[in-house]
């Protein structure tokens, strides 16, 4: 299966779902490692072949570029990140991701998501 060819609302389920597992196993960091990563995903039984996409939400984008140097294929972080950040905008349960993400710290790789909202009316701290 082609990567790419991934619905939106799967990553939108994968991002969500896998976001909410991190913060509950391993607390609220700006990044996560590969490992909780891909643990992450085994626990909620998403096939590997979209762990490139939690990838591209969740760790940095040096440790992205490192693990797949490693297993010798070549994925673009900037491209499947910004295609993550825009499955994400879409999704009707924003809030609760804001939520999740914004509680502790307001991590690098989703400041591209708050550019799409007008932040004066978002309240991250409350």
């Amino acid at each position: 299966m082609d990567v790419t060819a991934i619905p939106v609302v799967d990553k939108q389920q994968l991002a969500k779902r896998v976001g909410v597992d991190l913060v509950k196993h391993h607390g609220k960091k700006q990044h996560y490692s590969v490992a909780e990563i891909k643990s992450s995903a085994r626990r909620l039984n998403f096939p590997d072949t979209w762990d490139c996409w939690a990838l591209s939400m969740y760790c940095s984008p040096g440790d992205f570029d490192q693990y797949h140097r490693t297993i010798g294929e070549i994925c673009d972080f900037s491209s499947m990140h910004h295609m993550m950040i825009d499955a994400v905008s879409q999704d009707s349960a924003l809030p609760e991701i804001l939520h999740h993400v914004t509680q502790a710290i307001e991590p690098s790789w989703f400041s591209d998501l708050l550019d799409v909202f007008d932040s004066d009316h978002l309240d991250f701290h409350s």
